[in-house]
């Protein structure tokens, strides 16, 4: 009997989306489970557009920054996504420093933290899924927090509670300057 139980809850979990935003929600699966959802006011959604892709859009707010890029089956990443991203919002933003103080990995997540310019603490996600990457960029850590609480299962004091935090306000796309930088192309086959 376990051994069934065992198969349907992979089967659910495969079928699941790990990240989507449905009315006004930013959602995460946890596990087969759990989905946690995070409310989004006040924010601007753009749809993003490049050959390379099938879905792309930004997403931002006062204190979030996201972008969701899902790619055509037959196309890939010239390099490593979550790198791409960090070098590419460290470039746009002409940031003097962005140093990584902080890395948990999780099945589909990578939750980062950094301080930019020796001043600010920003924290940046990154959501990995079959040719489906979002890259959430959050400066408070509200979003951060509430997701490593609950990808951790512990519910641990958020590290930094008294670290200053930035504000945003910009309007970059990766997708959009994929006809620039070739982040992506299409596999030869």
């Amino acid at each position: 009997m376990n051994f069934w139980k065992r198969i349907l809850k992979k089967i659910a979990k495969a079928s699941l989306p790990i990240f989507s935003f449905d009315e006004n929600e930013l959602k995460f699966q946890i596990d087969s489970n759990e989905m946690l959802s995070y409310k989004l006011e006040n924010f601007d959604y753009k749809t993003r557009h490049d050959p390379y892709t099938i879905e792309a859009f930004t997403i931002k707010n006062r204190d979030i920054f996201l972008e969701y890029i899902r790619l055509d089956s037959d196309c890939a990443w010239n390099t490593d996504a979550f790198g791409a991203y960090q070098s590419f919002f460290k470039d746009k933003l002409k940031l003097n420093s962005m140093v990584l103080i902080d890395e948990q990995k999780f099945e589909n997540y990578t939750l980062s933290s950094y301080t930019i310019n020796h001043t600010f603490v920003l924290h940046l996600i990154h959501i990995f899924e079959m040719y489906k990457d979002t890259f959430i960029i959050d400066t408070k850590g509200d979003l951060y927090h509430k997701l490593l609480t609950c990808l951790k299962e512990d519910n641990e004091e958020y590290s930094y509670a008294k670290e200053k935090k930035m504000d945003i306000d910009f309007d970059i796309s990766l997708t959009k300057e994929n006809a620039f930088s070739y982040y992506f192309h299409h596999r030869l086959g």
